[in-house]
């Protein structure tokens, strides 16, 4: 979990400079994410911080699951950063149950594990679609309505991303909710051979 968050970080922060070498307000928006994420840490208890990493790492599990499952929504990413997409995607889901099983033992309260997760659903989303903004204007796709339309379609419409999480989410919310209890085995494995096919030889790097 250490080694893969550590080599998470540092692609995170690889990829934010190449986007900041495009004029996107990348330092804008890294500056606002740390001010944030202080001040969580000085009003918030240890528990409920801890229940909030429980639910972050709940979407990006259910993020990766779902490109693992539907690599076609990578279609339109630059071939470059597919790798990059497909890679993260395993590693969310290889350890997404680890600062669960931490909670649990830890702290073990539904109603705080519940309801961090409600209002960090609404925080998440809220902020996310700040950031998405500020990237477009500043790309100057503000204004281009049909790029937007596609892009709410792919994310909301009938087949669309967020749709096809929405079992996954609401299974937060049981009492009895563990994030291994869907096996995403067989998913991870259908990701690391189309990363294979992605990066042929260059595979022994990435492993």
């Amino acid at each position: 979990f250490i080694g893969q968050e550590a080599h998470h970080g540092k692609e995170h922060q690889s990829f934010n400079n190449l986007m900041a070498k495009k004029d996107l307000p990348i330092a804008t928006i890294e500056a606002f994410v740390k001010q944030a994420i202080a001040f969580e840490e000085k009003n918030l208890s240890k528990e409920r911080m801890l229940a909030k990493t429980c639910a972050l790492e709940h979407f990006t599990a259910m993020f990766a699951e779902m490109i693992l499952e539907h690599p076609e929504f990578l279609d339109g990413v630059d071939e470059r950063l597919r790798p990059l997409w497909l890679w993260h995607a395993v590693e969310e889901s290889e350890h997404k149950a680890v600062a669960y099983d931490v909670y649990q033992t830890a702290v073990g309260s539904y109603w705080t594990r519940v309801s961090e997760m409600a209002v960090t659903s609404v925080l998440f989303s809220f902020f996310t679609g700040l950031h998405t903004v500020q990237l477009m204007r500043a790309s100057g796709e503000q204004r281009n309505v049909k790029a937007i339309a596609q892009g709410l379609n792919k994310l909301v419409g009938c087949k669309g991303f967020f749709r096809g999480m929405l079992p996954q989410y609401l299974a937060y919310y049981r009492p009895d909710f563990h994030p291994n209890q869907r096996d995403s085995t067989a998913l991870r494995n259908k990701g690391l051979l189309l990363l294979k096919q992605y990066l042929g030889d260059k595979i022994a790097l990435a492993a």
